[in-house]
């Protein structure tokens, strides 16, 4: 991948594109996810969401 400087004008603006595309898909999964979790803990499915951790290596 060229640097961002290296870039054409045209790349520039479709590289944009990306990560506006990028931007709105993970706030859809945020606010999505923060609807499952809410109804999770409202119809007491879920106790708590301090024992949900990430499993990461």
């Amino acid at each position: 991948m060229a640097a961002w400087d290296d870039l054409s004008d045209e790349q520039r603006a479709l590289f944009a594109c990306y990560r506006e595309v990028y931007a709105a898909a993970v706030d859809n999964v945020d606010q999505n996810l923060a609807r499952l979790l809410a109804a999770l803990l409202a119809g007491g499915l879920i106790v708590s969401l301090t024992r949900i951790r990430s499993h990461r290596a």
